[in-house]
């Protein structure tokens, strides 16, 4: 009886184990993923403002 508690045990142990790291792969692809937008929305602003900037020079040369 003991080693068939301990075998439960030891499963439902495994079950858990295996369900954080199911959880902890999908929270990483879903960091990466928000670092990549983050990173694309960042190379979209500095692209903005350097495009700005030199409108603004183009403008006060006229």
């Amino acid at each position: 009886i003991e080693q068939v508690h301990t075998q439960e045990q030891y499963e439902k142990l495994r079950t858990e184990y295996d369900q954080l790291v199911e959880f902890s792969k999908h929270q990483h692809e879903e960091s990466l993923s928000y670092y990549n937008e983050y990173t694309r929305i960042l190379l979209l602003y500095n692209d903005l403002t350097t495009k700005h900037s030199q409108l603004q020079i183009d403008y006060e040369s006229l």
